[in-house]
C-alpha cells in the first residue's frame, strides 16, 4: 500500500523563500515578471524569496498563492 506524501513543516522565512524560488524557477519567471504576476514590488518579491524576516504576512500569502503554492495549517502537538 502506498503511503501519503509528507511535506516539511514551514518553520522560517528562509524556508518559505526557498519554496517561492523553486516555484518561480519552475515557471521560468524572472524576478520582475514574478513580482508583476503577484502584484508586489520587485523589492518585496526579492526580499521574500531571500528569506527576509518580517515580510507582511498578507502579501507573503498572496505571493505564495499566485506562484501556485498552497500553505496549510495543521494543529501540532505542541503546548497549548
Amino acid at each position: 500500500m502506498a503511503t501519503a506524501p509528507t511535506f516539511p513543516a514551514l518553520t522560517s522565512a528562509a524556508q518559505l523563500g526557498g519554496f517561492v524560488r523553486v516555484a518561480r524557477e519552475r515557471q521560468g519567471l524572472t524576478y520582475a515578471k514574478a513580482a508583476a504576476k503577484c502584484r508586489v514590488s520587485y523589492r518585496f518579491f526579492w526580499e521574500l524569496e531571500h528569506g527576509k524576516p518580517g515580510a507582511r504576512l498578507d502579501k507573503a500569502l498572496a505571493v505564495a498563492r499566485s506562484m501556485g503554492l498552497l500553505i496549510t495549517v495543521i494543529p501540532g502537538g505542541g503546548p497549548r
